[in-house]
């Protein structure tokens, strides 16, 4: 049990956003890939884009699980292929993994033009987050129960 301090990032021009260093695991062959993902507070679940898939090994439409169309802020819905994999967060300083999930089912799109999301209700349910904007940092708990 620990708490993880992470800094939050800019992007080109953008304002700090809290990403964080994860590997994208498929649990059936254990391809990864190492990347960063934003802590989306407003999406309940976690989406990833097509490179995860092509790049754990993964054919995004022909071995999908399920598919649906979700609805995000934008007007229009997107279509995502369901996927099991692993999220293995990683140390602040990428040195290590700190805390695996157990297999989850994630729906990827069919472009690149998202960043991994990390949403609610199958990854940040499992810790006590704290974006500190002020510090532009970024606390992660594992003990969410105190």
């Amino acid at each position: 049990m620990a708490i993880w301090i992470y800094p939050f990032f800019k992007i080109s021009d953008e304002i700090y956003r809290p990403w964080i260093p994860i590997q994208i695991v498929n649990p059936k062959n254990n391809e990864f890939v190492s990347t960063m993902a934003l802590l989306d507070t407003g999406a309940d679940h976690c989406v990833f884009p097509k490179f995860a898939a092509d790049q754990t090994k993964l054919d995004l439409k022909g071995e999908a699980l399920d598919s649906e169309e979700l609805q995000g802020l934008a007007k229009d819905k997107i279509k995502v292929w369901k996927h099991s994999f692993r999220i293995h967060l990683q140390s602040p300083d990428r040195k290590s993994i700190v805390w695996k999930s157990k297999d989850l089912v994630v729906g990827c799109v069919e472009h690149d033009n998202i960043p991994p999301i990390l949403g609610f209700s199958n990854f940040m349910c499992n810790f006590k987050i704290t974006l500190n904007h002020a510090t532009k940092k970024i606390l992660i708990d594992d003990r969410p129960k105190i």
